[in-house]
């Protein structure tokens, strides 16, 4: 899957997503174009303008005007958008790029602010507020100040967002997800209620925990599915995201703590001053920002006795979540210990044999 959790803008992830939610009505996308460009308010005045007119009373000649104008200005807008070729956005490469232009356009923004910027164009909505909470009013990106081409990369990118990076295809959405969960780790009233932390959440436990459950509705009485469900909502592209959003905030000690967000991403998927990337570590790296503690090196590491229960709670919380989503009003003990200890296995054999080649 593409998403942890389902968004009022983009639905589910990837292939799971729904047509409409990728290709939109005429009249669903020029709603969409005016909320993002004159804001939700605005928007509703409009069409609130339009309801009274055909309800109750018409609009005074100067409304009428104004709206007039303003729906002319929006349809001017999306036809320069239309028209408008997005930026190339297919690698790391392209995405330093493209992030370096939006810290440019918006030149008072923090690398944090940037962040939150971003992972807006990919996941946004009711249930990424409360996943994010503090970050919940603030604004995305719009155009101007970037431009329609640049805005229109970011804006496409949630339906495609696997970029080539080093060999290997990641879900670049997930890393701006992970990275401004780490930044904000606040839940709002409903993930908190659920017992979802925001860090994991966002990431590694949004995405496992959603197989764990999907299986469950599905397939719950074939347990050889498991790996099938597993690879389909927690894919290679989606947990690498993952584990890169989270690892990227452990920068060396070397680098400024202000630095921006493409010299953040640069590091880390390029190097930089000669050195390796540090995505030549993300596991490591993972680990350590993640608190995931562990002894020994090689085929002898060995995780210390807290990080699994962890791991398998916050995997359980957002299945239970997801469950609920899905159907039914399941309460604790919902899973079987086997297939809920498959899934925190499953996930955790992989950072560890990640973890071991990086440690040998």
């Amino acid at each position: 899957m593409k998403s942890t959790i389902p968004s009022q803008q983009t639905g589910q992830r990837g292939s799971e997503k729904p047509a409409s939610a990728t290709h939109p009505a005429p009249h669903q996308r020029a709603i969409l174009n005016m909320q993002q460009q004159i804001g939700n308010r605005r928007t509703l005045q409009l069409l609130g303008r339009v309801q009274r007119r055909t309800d109750e009373i018409p609009p005074t000649p100067e409304e009428l005007r104004q709206m007039q104008e303003e729906m002319a200005e929006q349809r001017r807008r999306e036809q320069a958008y239309n028209a408008a070729s997005a930026t190339p956005l297919r690698t790391d490469a392209d995405l330093i790029t493209l992030v370096e232009r939006v810290e440019a356009a918006y030149p008072g923004e923090d690398w944090r602010g940037v962040t939150t910027r971003i992972r807006k164009s990919y996941y946004d909505g009711f249930l990424w507020d409360s996943m994010i909470a503090p970050r919940a009013d603030y604004p995305g990106l719009s155009w101007p100040p970037l431009t329609v081409e640049d805005y229109k990369a970011f804006a496409t990118a949630r339906s495609h967002p696997e970029l080539r990076i080093n060999g290997e295809s990641v879900d670049i959405g997930h890393v701006f997800t992970g990275l401004d969960a780490m930044n904000f780790p606040s839940t709002g009233m409903l993930m908190s209620a659920a017992g979802v932390d925001g860090p994991p959440g966002a990431t590694w436990s949004g995405d496992v925990g959603s197989a764990l459950a999907e299986w469950d509705l599905n397939a719950s009485s074939e347990p050889d599915r498991r790996l099938e469900y597993y690879n389909r909502f927690a894919s290679s592209d989606d947990m690498l995201g993952d584990v890169d959003g989270i690892a990227i905030t452990r920068i060396p000690a070397d680098m400024p703590a202000g630095s921006t967000l493409s010299s953040r991403l640069r590091w880390y998927y390029q190097g930089t001053g000669g050195g390796a990337s540090g995505s030549r570590q993300r596991y490591t790296k993972f680990c350590q920002a993640a608190g995931f503690r562990w002894t020994g090196r090689g085929a002898g590491i060995q995780w210390d006795s807290a990080v699994r229960p962890r791991v398998r709670t916050q995997i359980e919380n957002f299945a239970l979540a997801w469950r609920r989503k899905g159907g039914g009003v399941p309460g604790f003990n919902w899973f079987h210990d086997r297939d809920l200890d498959w899934f925190t296995d499953h996930f955790l054999d992989w950072v560890k044999q990640g973890l071991s080649l990086e440690n040998p």
